[in-house]
């Protein structure tokens, strides 16, 4: 479990989608990755303070290789906070833990901000768009918030587990849905559940936790689209704030026309 010293509050970074090839001068429709991922950073490193950690939300790969993933190690060679990470869908897990994990990046799945925890999880299956916890996943998860009902809590996973109103996206979601949505409404201190995936910002209130869906660093989805559908929004990450009472703060920010 890694550990960050005591703070009145705690500033968290998510980044999600990076959807890199296997060279740095690959397209994603249309759009550089890499160049996009370089961009947001340099956005945050403008706009914010540092923050306390970073949480990379999966499909960090469009086409996982090694290569691939030396990219997004090279992204943040310069950035000296703990970078946490977890699958998506087109990720390939045993690949990316090792290259990330040797480069220093943690997949610790309980992270601890003073009185706060964060909780990661993988929702990515082996060769599926769709995303799934598992039995043995659920149950994990039910024994750790009964062992941190003295904490607030985040999860973090890659796959939307409410519907993102887009009907070929809802497709996508974890299959098991219900069974989480069922033990996150069991336990009152989870205050958030953030998701990557959607490739746009989600923010809705159910049985008092929010769930909060984060904007690609590279192309957008667009809302509400029944069939696939890109939309025109710019890249963008999400800034979340941890207060020692309970309270979360949260935004989206995107890359501006000049950036």
């Amino acid at each position: 479990m890694a550990a960050v010293a005591n703070s009145p509050s705690h500033r968290i970074i998510q980044l999600t989608d990076f959807h890199l090839g296997r060279t740095a001068d690959a397209l994603y429709r249309g759009v550089n990755p890499a160049e996009s991922l370089g961009q947001v950073l340099s956005h945050a490193g403008t706009h914010l303070p540092q923050p306390d950690g970073y949480i990379l939300t999966g499909d960090l790969a469009e086409e996982a290789s090694f290569l691939t993933y030396e990219q997004v190690t090279e992204a943040f060679k310069d950035h000296r906070v703990p970078i946490h990470f977890l699958p998506g869908n087109h990720d390939d897990p045993g690949l990316m833990y090792t290259c990330l994990s040797d480069a220093g990046f943690l997949a610790d799945p309980v992270i601890s901000y003073g009185n706060w925890r964060i909780i990661l999880l993988n929702s990515a299956q082996l060769g599926s768009p769709r995303g799934k916890l598992g039995a043995k996943t659920l149950e994990w998860l039910v024994e750790t918030l009964d062992c941190l009902k003295s904490c607030w809590i985040v999860i973090a996973l890659h796959h939307h587990p409410i519907a993102s109103e887009s009907a070929w996206m809802d497709t996508m979601m974890i299959e098991d849905t219900e069974a989480f949505l069922n033990i996150i409404a069991a336990h009152g201190m989870v205050k958030a559940v953030v998701f990557g995936h959607v490739h746009q910002e989600i923010d809705r209130l159910q049985d008092n936790t929010r769930f909060l869906g984060t904007p690609s660093t590279c192309v957008q989805f667009a809302p509400k689209s029944q069939t696939f559908a890109t939309d025109e929004a710019r890249p963008g990450y999400r800034w979340i704030e941890l207060h020692e009472d309970g309270r979360l703060s949260t935004q989206v920010m995107r890359l501006g026309a000049n950036d």
